[in-house]
């Protein structure tokens, strides 16, 4: 139950950060804008799968972390179509959003691998 309510509240924080962003991105740069909007959404969908301990919810919860760290970066390191940012842009939030990023990807495969060894079990 500990580490279900823990990776919760680390979607929690992304859905923050990307709902307090996205008005911003929305006016800079509508189709950011819009990726954090549908980013946000599908946080708060996976946030009620994982509480339910659903897999679907684990597996929706990492791909969103590691897609909007990758996505981070390559809008820092690259750029994105008609859009680069800084690494401190945002105040920052970009940078610490990472680390719930990280938490949930890390919680996900502790919690999945349990799931995966408690059905060895009972086969």
């Amino acid at each position: 139950m500990f580490v279900r309510l823990v990776a919760a509240l680390m979607l929690a924080v992304e859905i923050a950060i990307h709902v307090y962003l996205a008005p911003d991105h929305l006016e800079e740069m509508p189709y950011i804008g819009v990726g954090f909007v549908v980013a946000s959404l599908l946080c708060a969908v996976a946030l009620v799968l994982v509480l339910r301990d659903r897999p679907s919810g684990w597996v929706l919860g990492t791909a969103l972390c590691v897609g909007m760290a990758g996505l981070f970066v390559v809008s820092r390191v690259v750029g994105l179509p008609d859009y680069h940012e800084e690494w401190s842009s945002d105040h920052s939030l970009g940078l610490w959003a990472l680390l719930p990023e990280a938490v949930f990807v890390v919680l996900a495969y502790v919690r999945l691998r349990q799931r995966s060894e408690l059905v060895a079990v009972l086969a």
